[in-house]
């Protein structure tokens, strides 16, 4: 019985020896239904949260002396204005107005259906029927008119800003003052409008189209020129009615040269559905039983093949319920992460499926093995930097270097946006954790 007695202690002694060495190698408890300790208190829920509402959309296009240009016989501006009100029309609401504006809001309005008021808007846009509608068409109070936009729309509405969005500050004004009190007035009347509505979104987007007509630098002076040009529309309100526009009519589908460049600012952070997934990968890991979504284990470098000495994990993330589209998502320095001993690439999924990107984490070449870390990974809430590039800081000269591809000013118009939206507590669009043993 004594021996007996003994070979079972020793047995137990074993099992209990092998079950502390597999939670001391693995890092995670996978025994009965006890919690990982290391991400037993994350959560990742996400609430699905669908938004048939159809807004009501009101359509500001500037009408001043510096768009002649863009509406000088049939033209790609146009085509890309005409394209995208239309299939707003056809997919997003049942209420959709028009109107000129500049120094005022000039009203557009007629008896015809919804198609058939875009149709004949378009068709009698020319730099006659600017004249005949009114207002100034000499310099462009581009903070006024903001003012004016933000004012006009409601709760139940999203307001579309069509422009060249180019300062005019006109002879005899100081012109770098000029432009810091015209961010300071963009973002003054951006702030107020936030007080009423914590949901209020902007979505700016660069397109471009043939111009053919008088330019006016910021001196007011006028060349003669034919080229492309670019051009904003500028969409404004609550982010859940402009995430119903930018679904069912993604930039993809804007006509004539398309969009070239997007940007999206709001005050709301997101969680996003995200996991490990298999590949692309370099190197070993195993998942962690209770939370296998974003807990690696075991995680080591390729000892053989091409890829020896290299780690790489991959998550797929569905960044589709965001506000946020285009080049923005897989442009590495709009994110944020927490340790040094990573690299992220990003990339798009070559088949549909229910992951919109795939954001590879390759661990740096000096760091021996992967070691325990959890990863934050943040989508920042920062100024793309398209930005600054398509910025003519000059305004005088449109032949010279590339200033015939740029718009004077435009930085200031959307610093002045950004900076009412900016606020330290709330910097990122999404934040992600990945726990890594």
């Amino acid at each position: 019985m004594i021996q007996i007695g003994r070979l079972m202690n020793q047995s137990l002694y074993a099992v209990l020896l092998v079950a502390t060495y597999v939670t001391m190698l693995c890092g995670c408890n996978d025994l009965g239904t006890r919690q990982c300790p290391r991400c037993q208190t994350f959560k990742t829920d996400i609430s699905k949260q669908s938004n048939d509402t159809k807004p009501i959309v009101n359509v500001y296009l500037e009408n001043s002396g510096s768009m002649f240009g863009y509406v000088n016989g049939l033209t790609e501006f146009e085509e890309s204005v005409y394209s995208y009100l239309s299939d707003i029309c056809l997919n997003c609401t049942d209420s959709l107005n028009l109107y000129y504006i500049n120094s005022r809001i000039v009203p557009l309005q007629n008896k015809l259906s919804n198609n058939a008021r875009i149709k004949d808007f378009i068709e009698r846009l020319s730099p006659n029927h600017f004249v005949s509608a009114g207002g100034s068409l000499g310099t462009t109070d581009i903070a006024e008119m903001m003012v004016s936009v933000l004012n006009k729309t409601d709760d139940d509405a999203v307001s579309v800003f069509i422009s060249d969005c180019i300062f005019s500050p006109g002879k005899g004004i100081n012109a770098s003052e000029y432009l810091v009190n015209q961010e300071i007035g963009v973002k003054v009347a951006f702030a107020d409008k936030l007080k009423d509505e914590s949901t209020f979104c902007v979505k700016a987007y660069r397109l471009n189209g043939k111009f053919n007509g008088k330019y006016y630098n910021r001196l007011d002076q006028p060349t003669n020129i034919s080229d492309i040009r670019p051009f904003y529309m500028i969409l404004m309100g609550r982010e859940d009615l402009i995430n119903v526009i930018s679904k069912k009519v993604p930039e993809e589908k804007i006509k004539g040269r398309g969009v070239e460049h997007s940007f999206t600012i709001s005050k709301s952070t997101h969680n996003v559905n995200y996991e490990v997934v298999a590949t692309p990968k370099m190197g070993t890991f195993k998942k962690c039983m209770k939370n296998p979504k974003f807990h690696i284990i075991d995680a080591k470098k390729a000892d053989k093949g091409k890829k020896q000495g290299k780690f790489m994990f991959t998550l797929g993330v569905d960044f589709s319920g965001l506000p946020i589209a285009g080049d923005y998502l897989i442009h590495p320095e709009n994110y944020s992460l927490s340790s040094k001993d990573y690299t992220l690439s990003i990339s798009t999924p070559k088949e549909k499926g229910k992951y919109s990107h795939l954001l590879s984490f390759t661990l740096n070449k000096q760091i021996h093995q992967p070691g325990k870390c959890d990863l934050k990974i943040m989508l920042k809430k920062q100024l793309p930097s398209w930005i600054a590039q398509c910025t003519d800081e000059d305004g005088l000269n449109i032949h010279q270097g590339d200033a015939m591809t740029k718009t004077y000013g435009l930085k200031y118009l959307l610093e002045g946006i950004y900076e009412a939206f900016d606020c330290d507590d709330n910097s990122c669009f999404v934040g992600m954790k990945v726990f890594i043993n």
